[in-house]
């Protein structure tokens, strides 16, 4: 069902090339079902198989890391919220720069026509957000699932404070390899940045916890 909404036939032949792969089925047979769907038609039934996915690295088994990917799957999902959050969603200092082209672009979309859907309109991204954009599509959101309003603005907000955590560690990070390499020529200026980062990192994982 994600891949039927891919409308570019070459983004779209790369997807069923790496899910062919995962899941050990013949892409050429993931697209006949996706132009089966097209027509109106129902496709055969898949044969079940073992599960062969492991848990996402990095996090507990059960815990799906709220990072800039699930976020820009929720809001494909549900892009007419994306100009509560435009102020915020602007001021964030992204890992990959992409996305911050993305949500602009797709505020841009907002803007012209309430009502957008971003995978019916990959042409007008890049390469790498269509890529970025495509495979946020094919994510799980039980928030999506629940229909809860209130559940989804929930985890908007803990994405966001998440994704300010993230950006106040990589800040640390560069902050205190700048010291170390200072020796003990210590820049005063950049010690007492370090300093109101780490209290601001803090500050936001309250904020985050209370939220949860």
């Amino acid at each position: 069902q994600i891949l039927v909404k891919i409308p570019d036939a070459s983004v779209l032949d790369v997807y069923a090339q790496q899910i062919g792969g995962r899941l050990r089925i013949e892409p050429a047979a993931l697209l006949r079902d996706v132009q089966a769907r097209r027509s109106g038609t129902t496709p055969a039934p898949p044969v079940a198989v073992e599960p062969r996915f492991s848990p996402p690295s990095g996090g507990k088994t059960g815990r799906v890391a709220k990072d800039e990917g699930y976020l820009l799957g929720l809001l494909i999902a549900r892009p007419e919220l994306i100009g509560e959050m435009a102020t915020e969603l602007g001021a964030l200092d992204f890992s990959n720069p992409s996305y911050q082209g993305i949500f602009a672009r797709m505020q841009q979309m907002v803007d012209a026509q309430a009502t957008v859907a971003p995978l019916k309109q990959l042409a007008e991204f890049t390469p790498e957000e269509q890529h970025l954009i495509s495979r946020a599509a094919m994510g799980r959101y039980p928030e999506l699932d629940s229909g809860s309003e209130a559940v989804l603005r929930q985890s908007l907000e803990q994405c966001l404070q998440t994704l300010k955590i993230n950006a106040f560690k990589r800040r640390l990070k560069a902050v205190g390899t700048d010291l170390r390499t200072a020796g003990t020529s210590i820049d005063n200026e950049r010690l007492a940045e370090y300093q109101r980062l780490a209290v601001e990192r803090e500050a936001l994982k309250e904020v985050r916890h209370g939220a949860s």
